[in-house]
């Protein structure tokens, strides 16, 4: 007489998770085919998750094995990412090897302009700066030539600053754009600024 309950292992399943080859661009939508195997050759059914490090970024509805994950939350940089496939009442799950995807910045043009262009010494000089596209955040920088006088931090797009140490003489000034990772550096070209001596 056998007594007692029988229980049977479920099937081991492989979770494939395949690449796209080509670098990205940050925003752009990217597809990530999934194909889940399993060792007896049934059908894996339920839900595959995408994820960056820690981070779900995607999920797809298995179907005949496989599904497809879409998406636009890549940041600049070099992702490595996983599938995962969470099992279901006839299988165990499993996660696929790593993906390495490769998103580039976008690129970035930066304008300056300083009003007025001519001033006496110690009047008040705006410097701003626009960055293309708006999109982008992050500070800017302001150069006297080679030496920084000031920053400010973009809100949709533009930023400006006030500034009144400017030594009598020209002035050479441009605007850095430093990158917030997903947009790229970007200087611009510069624009002249005069300062003449006050009279005492």
């Amino acid at each position: 007489t056998v007594t007692g309950v029988q229980t049977c292992a479920l099937p081991i399943s492989t979770t494939a998770l395949f690449g796209n080859a080509n670098a990205s661009t940050y925003g752009d939508a990217v597809t990530f085919p999934v194909v889940v195997t399993t060792v007896d050759g049934s059908i894996a059914t339920g839900s595959v998750s995408l994820s960056d490090g820690s981070t779900t970024v995607g999920s797809c509805l298995l179907s005949n094995g496989a599904c497809e994950i879409t998406t636009s939350d890549l940041g600049g940089g070099s992702h490595s990412l996983t599938a995962r496939f969470d099992g279901d009442a006839n299988h165990v799950g499993s996660v696929s090897a790593p993906v390495v995807q490769l998103v580039n910045q976008v690129g970035t043009t930066t304008t300056v302009a300083a009003t007025p262009a001519s001033a006496v010494y110690g009047s008040e000089i705006t410097l701003s700066a626009t960055v293309t596209p708006a999109a982008a955040t992050g500070t800017v920088t302001f150069l006297d030539s080679a030496t920084p006088i000031a920053t400010c931090q973009l809100s949709a797009g533009s930023c400006s600053v006030t500034v009144t140490t400017l030594r009598a003489g020209g002035h050479s000034i441009s605007a850095r754009y430093a990158t917030d990772g997903n947009y790229a550096t970007s200087t611009s070209a510069s624009t002249s600024v005069t300062i003449t001596q006050g009279t005492s």
